[in-house]
């Protein structure tokens, strides 16, 4: 079983396009997962999120930068 995650792809002509994915900080199932463990320690800072509950709503900020190509 994989953990939560969200994908996401985007997109600008000029641009590389972008395929990723958001996992929750700290979530049990990210120890296992064979995606995000394949990722160095850097890489994987990036692509978890930090989730805070607000309202009873999880809210988290994540960041999409494309390269020019």
């Amino acid at each position: 079983m994989r953990p939560p995650h969200i994908h996401f792809k985007a997109g600008l002509r000029g641009y590389e396009e972008l395929t990723t994915q958001m996992y929750w900080k700290g979530h049990p199932l990210n120890a296992g997962d064979r995606i995000l463990q394949s990722l160095s320690p850097v890489e994987r800072d990036l692509v978890l999120v930090d989730f805070q509950k607000s309202g009873g709503i999880p809210r988290g900020n994540f960041n999409l930068t494309l390269r020019t190509v």
